[in-house]
Formats: C-alpha cells, sequence, structure tokens
C-alpha cells in the first residue's frame, strides 16, 4: 500500500500528465465523461433502493445537478483553457 505522500505525488504526475499529451488529454477528457455518467447512474441506484427516506438520494442528486449546472455554465461562458 502507498504511503500519503506518495499517493499524493502519483495524483500530481497524473495531473500533469493529463495536459502534457493530446492523445492523453483525449482520453482524460472521455475518463471524466464516464465518471459523470457512472455518478448519475450511482444517485439513480441510490434513489430506486431507498424505500422510506428520500434525504440522502435528493441530497446526492443536488449536489450532482448543481456540479452539473457549474460545468455546463462553465462551458458555456467560455471555459475553455491552455494547457
Amino acid at each position: 500500500m502507498l504511503e500519503a505522500s506518495q499517493r499524493i505525488l502519483t495524483f500530481r504526475l497524473l495531473v500533469l500528465l493529463a495536459g502534457s499529451l493530446p492523445a492523453v488529454r483525449l482520453a482524460w477528457h472521455w475518463l471524466h465523461r464516464l465518471v459523470c455518467v457512472s455518478a448519475a447512474l450511482g444517485v439513480t441506484h441510490l434513489w430506486i433502493l431507498t424505500r422510506a427516506d428520500y434525504r440522502m438520494p435528493m441530497l446526492f442528486a443536488a449536489a450532482l445537478a448543481a456540479l452539473t449546472v457549474f460545468r455546463v455554465a462553465d462551458a458555456l461562458l467560455g471555459g475553455k483553457r491552455d494547457a
């Protein structure tokens, strides 16, 4: 198992690599889209499994909706950044 400092270094290197090569950047973009879709499916799954108290699924759905609105607004308002 990696120590905390090794995990942080690994994460930083992955982020650095994600912006450096066009092919890696494209793969990172598709990975991000898959994560967004899996988060939506996870919230839907939790919603279906919940029987009585819908507060937690509603909280997760609201957080996901807020992040999605932020992402769309950022893209529409010129959120393109140079690497």
